[in-house]
């Protein structure tokens, strides 16, 4: 009775909280929040400063008082007290009410993904934030499986479904077929590691030290897997670091391929990880995913040239739909109005 009511006083949610960002849908509104996964926090009372874009352009620029902190690494809450702050930011502005709409109260009932293999422990985890922000009744999703909803897919026919989510954090590889995963892979390689790994390359190489925020930057509009005979110019972009061995500020040019050989190691790392899920997978259903190809999306899928590294290394075609960073939230919202299917795939822990 309580939890009715509850309901019609605040929305139901569906949340991606990932390593990088924090993608929340509304129930009938699609997407709502689009923002990184980071808050600024005083060291000395942990008091919250700011979340999303305003915390991130803190970063590597804060005095020894404030904390910028991602509180998700490779997709396991590192830090339950941040992360918690952030849902909860979230759910309070988003039941904020305005002159023309009713009162609302910030219980809502949430859709969350996880990723694939996660422990009961770390299951446990997500569902105390949740409860701590606020959240009144909390279903927990694999990731792979809220991302294939998003993408449109049958999930509960018996046709196979390779599924690709390249995040912030982690990389998922699952099929899925009849409701459930056949096969499935979490990577602790990603986006994030992508952008660490041109750090490391651009100090070995230049003796310059340069910031995350402009590693990403390179990874983003330089980085291209295309065949060199498919590449249209020879685009590089200039960074701003400091040299380790000076101290003082220098200015670096860095190329394509500056970018491919300092992410070719870890590029490499997700096709093998592809290969071993193919290989693993039953026969009628390599049929299935060769015929339909491999749905890649997350937000690194976005760099030119990789769908067709994968491609050519898994001889399967590959599928890039648009939105893809946004696809698993999309996926929850899905739940949320399917009741009846996320009695069947939910993994809830109240």
């Amino acid at each position: 009775m309580l939890n009715s009511l509850l309901g019609y006083f605040s929305y139901d949610l569906g949340i991606d909280l990932g390593s990088s960002n924090i993608y929340i849908t509304q129930k009938d509104k699609g997407i709502v929040v689009n923002q990184p996964c980071v808050a600024s926090i005083v060291k000395k009372n942990k008091q919250l400063i700011a979340v999303g874009d305003k915390a991130k352009e803190m970063l590597g620029k804060s005095p020894d008082t404030i904390e910028v902190i991602y509180p998700i690494k490779n997709g396991v809450i590192s830090d339950l007290d941040t992360a918690e702050k952030i849902l909860q930011h979230y759910i309070k502005e988003l039941h904020k009410t305005s002159k023309e709409s009713s009162p609302k109260i910030p219980r809502p009932k949430v859709v969350i993904s996880i990723p694939y293999g996660t422990t009961e422990v770390e299951r446990r985890a997500v569902v105390k934030i949740a409860k701590n922000a606020g959240c009144r009744q909390i279903n927990l999703v694999e990731s792979p499986f809220a991302t294939a909803l998003g993408l449109g897919l049958n999930v509960m026919s018996s046709k196979g479904n390779l599924v690709v989510n390249i995040g912030g954090g982690t990389t998922e590889i699952a099929i899925i077929s009849l409701g459930g995963i056949v096969v499935g892979k979490s990577l602790k390689i990603a986006g994030i590691n992508m952008d660490e790994a041109i750090v490391s390359y651009v100090k070995n190489r230049f003796s310059v030290l340069i910031g995350a925020s402009s590693a990403e930057n390179v990874k983003m509009r330089v980085a291209d897997f295309n065949l060199k005979s498919e590449r249209t110019n020879s685009e590089s972009i200039t960074c701003r670091g400091r040299n380790i061995k000076t101290g003082l500020p220098q200015v670096i040019t860095l190329s394509k391929l500056d970018v491919e050989a300092a992410l070719g190691e870890l590029i490499d790392q997700i096709n093998e990880a592809i290969k071993v899920v193919v290989e693993e997978t039953p026969p009628d259903l390599v049929s299935d995913i060769i015929e339909s190809g491999i749905y890649l999306v997350g937000g690194v899928s976005k760099i030119r040239g990789l769908s067709s590294v994968i491609s050519l290394e898994t001889k399967i075609k590959v599928n890039l739909p648009k939105d893809s960073e946004i696809i698993t939230a999309k996926g929850c919202e899905i739940l949320l109005n399917d009741t009846e299917l996320l009695k069947t795939i939910e993994k809830k822990v109240n």
